[in-house]
């Protein structure tokens, strides 16, 4: 998934998508491609994997797979740390 407009809604959506009986969710840290938005969760920014670490501390049932902000292996290393999320997913690099 992407980021929605606020953080509440993004969780709502993950507590939604794993009681439907998703087995995991892989959250793409950024919103969705817009011309207006700019800077950090923009296509341009960086990913806001804070959001990420607060998704994780709701959802628990179910693996949370954090994707942004990857090209090198210490970028996975701080991502996993940063995140608190049970792995990861990239397309950069």
């Amino acid at each position: 998934i992407r980021l929605l407009d606020t953080l509440e809604e993004t969780i709502e959506l993950c507590q939604q998508l794993r009681d439907a009986g998703a087995s995991l969710i892989a959250v793409h840290a950024r919103y969705r491609a817009s011309f207006e938005r700019k800077g950090p969760g923009a296509r341009d920014g960086p990913a806001m994997l804070d959001q990420v670490r607060e998704i994780k501390k709701v959802v628990t049932e179910i693996p949370i797979i954090a994707n942004g902000n990857i090209i090198t292996y210490e970028d996975v290393v701080n991502n996993l740390k940063d995140t608190n999320a049970d792995g990861v997913m990239s397309a950069e690099g």
